[in-house]
């Protein structure tokens, strides 16, 4: 009996496995999500015009009558004449006025407040030429990302998943609550940079940890439920914010909002069995494995399954020593060493390249598409929820890879259509809608590089090659403002031809090199790996009698 046939046998997949992933994805994800897409409000960009003399004195002015008299240039939002101290209700602006000199906004600004109350960059008036600092806040965070992807492998691994995720969850919402009452600009970058760090090693153990806590034939449920569970973090930053229009109350409810699930984590979640084993630990995953035997099967059961789980444990512990196998620390030189792994590897590093680029490119710039922010942020988490139903069934149906095929695909082909939105000048909401359903099927895609992932490297390596891609990954994300926001001025197409560009190299990686993983055995290491080919699906490597070696858990 193997390790996936132990599992349909004890326990299997019941209700205590979809708790425990509603849990873990809670504390893990969701409120990851919703730090990161709330920069769209925390800094959302609002109309603003320099302060006049009648607002010092208490005048009331339309902000149609000041944006009139104070900038009669294109400079609007920067620059005031130097005179413009008369009655604005009797004034007639003449030769002289309109050639007097102008001068940067002396008395501060007024902002639009139709949206939101208020921002950080209204509190601190991170506008004109002072603008380059809330340019700052997107990439740092981005880096902060980046710095996690590469903790992450070495600090599960050391720590444990559950305690790394708890300690990392924990740290996230404290850095939020600073965050929320920052003094300066620079304070709330720093703080926003560590959110990120301990956000995103909580959110890869989140996948890890509900990966090695689910049966092998349900991998696709809990990629899905930690990626629906982003969703919701997103729907949550449109319906928060909504309600709190004020960015230090909006920030601070979004951190607190973690820990009652981060409590529930703490009393109700177990560590992983795998890698309790690969730690020497068999009695306690012996007693994990009784745990979700017990709980999905609805009622307590025997000591004998404690003792069989245990038992089972110790056979293969046994085996693995013999064989030379057990305890094999997995190391970045791992992943490069071995031509197969490292091919798999570098394909996987583009992949979440391109993927987490097309994400972060639209997703962190939602204030600049066309239409309601609030509107555009939910309907953007709708198409990811009905994609995030739909690819599980054809992942299911078809298999892993034609369903990465198709996403790419759908990419390319909105890609594409926003470029010609955008060259024949149509109108902006068909533009708005292509944009959101190609970040929807990055998303989407996302999941299924989640999932691949977990079913195609072993146990001692895995985290590691997650880390390494999404570093790749948060790179090119650092990069997504300059092409979304910067270059776009130079020529509007530019960002969809990025993402049609990079998805198409994706998709020859993929259709090439890119092995199947629907229904495979993970591999018990990287010998095993290394026996794999690109036109042959790893569920053959059962066949073949690869498998003959015992499960590395």
């Amino acid at each position: 009996m193997d390790y996936e046939d132990f599992r349909r046998q004890y326990g299997g997949f019941g209700w205590y496995n979809m708790l425990l992933l509603l849990i873990i994805g809670l504390t893990g994800v969701t409120f990851y999500a919703s730090n990161n897409y709330a920069i769209n409000l925390l800094g959302m960009q609002t109309n603003h015009w320099c302060k006049n003399q009648q607002h010092l004195n208490g005048h009331h002015i339309r902000t149609n009558e000041t944006n009139k008299w104070n900038t009669p240039t294109q400079s609007a939002s920067c620059t005031m004449l130097s005179n413009s101290t008369y009655n604005l209700h009797n004034v007639k602006v003449n030769e002289t006025a309109i050639h007097a000199r102008l001068v940067d906004c002396p008395n501060g600004w007024l902002y639009d407040t139709s949206i939101r109350s208020s921002t950080y960059k209204m509190e601190w008036n991170i506008v004109c030429a002072d603008a380059w600092m809330a340019d700052l806040v997107t990439p740092v965070y981005i880096f902060g990302q980046f710095v996690g992807s590469v903790l992450c492998g070495a600090i599960s691994n050391k720590l444990g998943r559950r305690r790394a995720l708890i300690l990392c969850a924990g740290l996230m919402s404290v850095s939020g609550l600073v965050a929320a009452f920052s003094t300066h600009i620079f304070m709330f970058i720093v703080f926003r940079l560590f959110a990120a760090v301990f956000g995103n090693i909580s959110g890869l153990i989140s996948y890890v940890i509900g990966s090695e806590l689910t049966p092998p034939d349900y991998q696709e449920v809990s990629g899905t439920t930690n990626s629906i569970l982003v969703v919701v973090g997103v729907v949550l930053v449109a319906g928060i914010g909504y309600m709190i229009p004020d960015w230090r109350m909006f920030q601070l409810s979004l951190s607190l909002a973690v820990l009652p699930f981060l409590f529930l984590f703490i009393l109700l979640v177990p560590e992983s069995p795998r890698w309790l084993v690969w730690q020497g630990r068999e009695k306690e995953a012996g007693e994990v494995l009784s745990r979700l035997a017990r709980y999905n099967k609805y009622g307590a059961r025997s000591q004998d399954d404690t003792d069989n789980a245990q038992k089972f444990i110790q056979d293969k512990t046994d085996s693995s020593e013999e064989s030379g196998q057990s305890g094999t620390q997995g190391t970045y030189k791992d992943l490069f060493i071995h031509p197969v792994t490292r091919r798999y590897v570098c394909i996987f590093s583009f992949l979440w390249t391109t993927i987490t680029f097309t994400i972060y490119a639209i997703g962190y710039n939602m204030d600049m598409l066309f239409g309601d922010i609030y509107v555009n942020i939910c309907v953007m988490a709708s198409f990811d929820v009905i994609g995030l139903f739909i690819v599980p069934v054809f992942a299911r149906k078809f298999g892993r890879k034609p369903t990465l095929i198709g996403l790419l695909c759908i990419i390319i082909l909105t890609g594409g259509m926003a470029i010609c939105g955008i060259l024949l000048e149509v109108a902006g909401m068909i533009v708005t809608v292509c944009a959101l359903i190609c970040r929807t099927s990055a998303n989407a895609a996302d999941n299924m590089l989640f999932i691949i992932s977990m079913e195609l490297f072993p146990t001692s390596i895995r985290n590691l090659a997650m880390s390494l891609g999404g570093s790749c990954g948060y790179v090119a994300a650092i990069l997504s403002p300059v092409v979304a926001v910067t270059l776009v001025q130079v020529w509007a197409p530019i960002p969809y031809l990025t993402y049609t560009c990079m998805a198409l190299l994706s998709l020859l990686l993929v259709c090439v090199w890119l092995p199947e993983t629907k229904a495979a055995h993970v591999p018990d290491n990287v010998d095993q790996l290394e026996d794999t080919k690109p036109e042959v699906s790893l569920s053959r490597l059962r066949e073949s009698g690869d498998t003959k070696k015992n499960m590395e858990i």
